[in-house]
């Protein structure tokens, strides 16, 4: 088990998990239509028991602004997973999950835009309830 995951529980902590992701990335640039297929990748994490850990998976572009190339350069991706290969990973109970990209190249700007997003999709639950808000 990773420090800071329990299995089943990815999205229960704000730790961030380092791991690699082999992708035909070419092709995942070159399908931004309506209908992206699926692609065959392969993502590895390290374990602190077991050492270096390989799952296979399935990536294509998602999004609708951020798939055009003229907004992004690399779009955001889905990570399909094979539930029965994430069991006792730290992706464990995950079927997909959206990958958020720095979208272009130049310059901190857009490295930034990854971080506001994560604070945006993590407001409510950063909010006081007190404040009336949210109920």
């Amino acid at each position: 088990m990773l420090p800071g995951f329990l299995h089943g529980q990815f999205f229960e902590s704000d730790e961030p998990i380092s791991f690699t992701l082999e992708a035909p990335f070419a092709d995942i640039m070159s399908q931004r239509g309506e209908d992206p297929k699926y692609l065959p990748a392969s993502l590895s994490y390290e374990h602190p028991t077991l050492g270096r850990q390989s799952l296979t998976v399935r990536v294509k572009a998602r999004g609708n602004l951020r798939r055009r190339a003229e907004v992004c350069r690399l779009p955001p991706i889905w990570i399909d997973f094979k539930k029965k290969e994430v069991v006792g990973s730290p992706f464990e109970g995950q079927d997909k999950i959206k990958l958020v990209t720095h979208c272009q190249e130049s310059g901190n700007r857009f490295e930034q835009y990854v971080h506001k997003e994560y604070l945006v999709w993590n407001f409510p639950e950063n909010m006081d309830s007190s404040s009336g808000l949210f109920s």
